[in-house]
């Protein structure tokens, strides 16, 4: 057969998409997460979207319009990168001209894993028991998501690896899920391929999960775990029985407690148990680091014993206060401060400025001895000296006249 003739760049990007689809082996989820992110571009657009607006002011207009609804980062993202997969394929097939390299780039912060505790999990386990009514295959609520719970810690499946939900638009169930003829009588995984990388686990179940399991063999089944709803029920559903055990968290905690407990008893082991391939994966992603005490080592300690050359300053002989030349006349400044000749006389008749006899007398201690007249009280009034700066009428030797 001959390739498919090239689209034209008005053809409507909904018909781009299903071309899409037809030529790639998708999931289900995946086919219904694209056509909800094209769905959003287009009610942006106010239109129905043709390849021609895969260009960068639209997308870039369309993050932008994202953000001001206030989507979280990680979800703005995956819109962004729907669309320019479809840029891209259009760029391969030479429909449109130029790559998606102006598209503006989404930082999506990574907080640390937060996974179940071996006491949160047990709480969901005594929450689950307490369930009632059954579902449609005439397995009880309460059997159905205790071997659920055990089988996950047991083997860190994925939720799309363990469980056959209801496809949304088929309406039939998802048939890529977990098997009985995968888990034999001892409880080991045989031939189970993972959908998301097509590498086998092998990871065993101990006896709880394996008598919990054989309670739930009846009524006759090919998937383990057929779920008789969509996964939105299925989300439902565990957020009940999360809030009736008192936990937060989804399905993915549970997954991420057992590979912590894995990696906290085995360090380096999470990786296997996970089936990952890529180092790192598991401790970015899944390991909760506030379960798992690590020291980590310091350098060993430098101790070695040297001498060193200081030194020491002398002391500086030379006094703290320098010597002024109003040393010499100390006790006659004092005198005349007694009989109240004020600084601006004692300045002129010494030779020396206002400022420095200020300073001279604060670091000397030298007061006067009325308290208002001192150094930083101010200006002394006026009248306590005559015109000639002789003091007050009053004879320091005799003491002051008597009445005549």
């Amino acid at each position: 057969m001959s390739d498919p003739a090239p689209a034209p760049k008005d053809m409507l990007l909904r018909e781009y998409m299903q071309r899409y689809f037809f030529e790639r082996d998708l999931s289900d989820s995946t086919h219904q997460n694209m056509r909800v992110h094209v769905n959003a571009f287009e009610r942006f657009l106010e239109r129905p979207a043709t390849l021609e607006d895969l260009n960068s002011d639209a997308v870039n207009g369309f993050i932008m319009h994202m953000r001001g609804r206030g989507m979280a980062p990680l979800t703005i993202r995956q819109y962004r990168n729907s669309i320019c997969t479809f840029w891209h394929l259009a760029y391969q097939e030479r429909i449109l001209d130029t790559l998606p390299t102006r598209v503006m780039r989404i930082k999506v912060p990574k907080p640390a894993p937060i996974a179940f505790t071996v006491e949160d999990m047990k709480k969901l386990l005594e929450a689950a028991d307490k369930l009632k009514w059954v579902y449609k295959n005439g397995i009880p609520r309460k059997l159905w998501w205790r071997a659920f719970i055990l089988v996950m810690w047991d083997t860190g499946l994925r939720l799309g690896d363990m469980v056959g939900l209801l496809a949304p638009y088929s309406g039939r169930h998802q048939y890529n899920a977990l098997r009985w003829d995968q888990v034999n009588r001892k409880g080991d995984l045989i031939g189970f391929v993972m959908n998301k990388t097509g590498d086998s686990l092998n990871n065993k179940l101990n006896p709880p999960a394996m008598r919990a399991l054989d309670k739930i063999r009846e009524p006759q089944r090919d998937i383990v775990f057929e779920y008789p709803h969509t996964d939105t029920q299925f989300y439902f559903d565990f957020r009940q029985i999360a809030k009736a055990a008192g936990v937060q968290g989804t399905s993915k905690y549970i997954r991420r407690g057992a590979a912590t407990q894995v990696e906290k008893q085995q360090p380096g082991s999470a990786m296997a148990f996970l089936g990952h391939k890529t180092p790192g994966l598991a401790e970015r992603n899944y390991i909760d680091p506030t379960q798992i005490e690590r020291v980590i080592p310091t350098p060993p300690i430098l101790d070695v014993e040297y001498e060193v050359d200081v030194k020491v300053k002398k002391k500086d002989p030379r006094p703290l206060i320098t010597r002024s030349r109003l040393d010499p006349h100390r006790e006659e400044i004092e005198q005349l401060l007694a009989k109240g000749v004020s600084r601006t006389q004692l300045a002129k008749k010494y030779g020396v400025s206002r400022p420095a006899l200020y300073k001279w007398m604060c670091s000397r201690n030298v007061w006067e001895s009325d308290k208002s007249k001192r150094p930083g009280r101010g200006r002394p009034p006026k009248g306590d000296s005559d015109a000639n700066g002789q003091g007050p009428d009053t004879d320091t030797d005799n003491g002051p006249t008597s009445a005549s």
